[in-house]
């Protein structure tokens, strides 16, 4: 796979070598837009990783991502027993290189549409009855605030590529939890919960009657224009964080959450 933007390279050739060396491991394989040749110096790493003995390495998970690089965070969007989807972010890569690793058991089928880019040469079956899950130090109370932040660095995506803000991308960024939180009252009615589910934003989207449009009406009304509102609202829902004492001065929180905004505010603003 030879992916032309240095630092998504880098991300690539480190983490192929790192997983490759597992005895563990029984096949790698990439999906999303490196399988389909599509990305660009935005992209993140999607990988798949196949395990012959999940037991063995789901408890030594993290220890095998520092030998890729210092991750910043580790955020398990799924957390299955055999299959683990993990979110992580590096400190010494752009937030843009993300690596979104799909974990499972070698008994799995790939992904549709994945390429495999290194496999053993005799694949065997686990034969593990009982998986665990993975063991990783990450806390679940802390959920919603990475979750809001990982959104705001699609958020800075989206604007760099000039993408049209559908109301899919508008709720994967977090507009959707801070406009929530913020922008509308539930009481009258302005916004619902039936316009969250994915299927129902993607219909909206073929009605063009997208979030992005509700929060455009709002947002016109604003002298501030939607890049720099949404920065402010992404501040004071961090600043809330640390008065409700959800993160807590000099914690990793409170660093992995004021990098991301001075990281989204360089790419919007350069500054």
């Amino acid at each position: 796979m030879n992916f032309t933007y240095p630092d998504l390279k880098r991300l690539y050739e480190s983490s192929l070598e790192t997983f490759s060396g597992l005895p563990q491991v029984s096949r790698i394989a990439i999906y999303g837009s490196g399988a389909k040749k599509s990305f660009d110096r935005y992209s993140d790493l999607d990988l798949e990783v196949q395990l012959s003995e999940w037991n063995t390495l789901s408890t030594k998970i993290e220890s095998s991502l520092k030998k890729i690089d210092s991750p910043f965070i580790v955020f398990p969007a799924v957390n299955d027993p055999g299959n683990g989807v993990l979110t992580v972010l590096w400190r010494n890569f752009p937030f843009y290189q993300k690596l979104d690793m799909r974990l499972t058991s070698s008994d799995t089928p790939l992904s549709e549409g994945s390429e495999i880019v290194y496999e053993k040469k005799k694949n065997g079956k686990s034969d593990e009855k009982t998986k665990k899950l993975l063991k990783l130090s990450f806390e679940e109370n802390y959920r919603p605030f990475y979750d809001m932040f990982i959104g705001a660095t699609r958020f800075a995506k989206h604007r760099r590529r000039g993408e049209y803000l559908s109301a899919y991308k508008f709720y994967r960024s977090g507009w959707e939890s801070l406009a929530k939180l913020y922008l509308f009252d539930l009481k009258e009615g302005k916004y619902t919960n039936n316009i969250i589910s994915i299927e129902n934003l993607k219909v909206l989207d073929r009605e063009d009657k997208s979030i992005a449009n509700i929060l455009a009406k709002y947002i016109s009304s604003n002298p501030q224009n939607i890049d720099e509102y949404y920065v402010n609202l992404l501040e004071r829902y961090m600043n809330e964080s640390k008065l409700s004492g959800l993160v807590k001065k000099s914690s990793l929180e409170e660093d992995f959450g004021l990098n991301v905004i001075q990281f989204v505010r360089n790419e919007l603003f350069g500054k």
